[in-house]
């Protein structure tokens, strides 16, 4: 419904879920509001309900997924500059377990060689 706002959400894994805020335009389009983010999985609804959003994703399905919402992401997928994969790194949002665990047991930040 026009005008909406979604909370989109995915498995991060670690009991945690990124997030990406997004709001059906009148026009019947959407756009992304704001830059994505991490959450404890426990706080999406309450999340949403902050943002005046319906939760959507992995594990809240409170909107059943529709085929036609893909043609609602079009404008978004043909303003996006395409990636240069030879210069690409990913962003995880959070310092693998490993590393956590190697700065927890010796009390300073691991840096890389």
């Amino acid at each position: 419904m026009p005008g909406e706002s979604y909370l989109a959400v995915l498995d991060a894994m670690r009991d945690e879920r990124y997030a990406q805020l997004y709001l059906l335009s009148a026009s019947g389009l959407f756009t992304e509001e704001g830059p994505p983010f991490m959450m404890p999985s426990a706080q999406v609804s309450e999340r949403a309900a902050e943002l005046d959003a319906v939760a959507i994703g992995s594990a809240h399905h409170s909107v059943p997924p529709h085929a036609h919402g893909a043609a609602r992401i079009t404008n978004m997928i043909n303003v996006t500059t395409p990636a240069d994969l030879a210069a690409w790194e990913p962003a995880y949002g959070r310092r693998a377990e490993a590393q956590v665990k190697w700065e927890a047991e010796h009390g300073r930040p691991l840096v890389a060689g």
